[in-house]
């Protein structure tokens, strides 16, 4: 939806041996600029002469997959709509203090 939508999403990363890593995780958005994510699962994908097998592996294996770097959702992509939220009910909290004091 344009306004506001929710769905599955994933990422990968290609290593030179012909593994694939891949995260998958649920979103929710607001106009496209506002998303929380949450619930990532990781897999690697390994060839075969049939395709990729995918196994599912732990969080704490992705670090050294990926040498350190950050693999999943972006931190806008997974705290953005909390930050909105936060920063709305403070105005809101804000505005209402201006108005009782004046």
């Amino acid at each position: 939806m344009l306004i506001w939508g929710w769905g599955r999403r994933n990422k990968q990363i290609a290593f030179g041996d012909g593994r694939l890593l891949l995260c998958n995780y649920r979103y929710f958005h607001l106009m496209f600029v506002f998303t929380v994510a949450w619930g990532q699962q990781y897999s690697i994908g390994t060839p075969t002469p049939y395709g990729l097998a995918w196994q599912p592996i732990a969080d704490s294996y992705v670090p050294a997959l990926t040498n350190g770097n950050q693999f999943g959702p972006s931190g806008w992509e997974r705290f953005s709509l909390l930050g909105a939220c936060v920063l709305g009910f403070v105005l809101i909290a804000l505005v209402g203090l201006a108005a009782a004091l004046t």
